[in-house]
């Protein structure tokens, strides 16, 4: 009889210490937690909040008091989607770059080819092309004629330059 109350008493110690080990989400849990830092979405990537997870029984807690069960679809911030905005195309001209017609994400500041946002473009930029210059020398005055002074006037722009440059 003695036996059966040492092994009783065995067994109840046992299941007692079980049960108060068991993951119940209070600060005193017994077992390891992996803490799972926030990952911010993007455009087309889903991304999730800060939580815990307990090692052992795989239960997530939104909290690292452990008081705030959830579920993993309760982690997730769901993917931004892309914000589009319609960019159209300028002509560069002898100073100033040009661009393309191109899409832009407001989210991410991506250049698109399409309002959807399926063909990423690397360069929306059409560089400008620079003056393209003539010299005219110097004319004398005459009774007759007007003179001019030496300078270089561009071709494209039809301005006028003191010097190349």
């Amino acid at each position: 009889m003695k036996n059966f109350r040492i092994l009783t008493f065995l067994v109840l110690t046992l299941v007692l210490g079980i049960f108060l080990t068991a993951c119940t989400g209070v600060p005193e849990h017994t077992h390891k937690v992996i803490e799972h830092e926030a990952v911010e979405a993007t455009c087309t990537t889903d991304g999730t909040i800060k939580y815990y997870e307990c090692e052992t029984c795989k239960r997530l807690y939104s909290d690292a008091a452990y008081a705030n069960e959830i579920e993993l679809e309760n982690t997730i911030i769901p993917a931004l989607g892309h914000n589009m905005s319609e960019v159209e195309s300028v002509d560069p001209n002898c100073t100033q770059d040009g661009n393309i017609h191109y899409y832009e994400c407001a989210n991410c500041n991506k250049h698109f080819e399409d309002a959807l946002g399926t063909v990423e473009l690397e360069n929306v930029v059409v560089p400008a092309h620079g003056h393209s210059m003539t010299e005219v020398q110097a004319v004398e005055e005459t009774c007759t004629t007007d003179g001019n002074v030496h300078y270089f006037e561009c071709a494209t722009c039809a301005k006028y330059f003191e010097d190349e440059n």
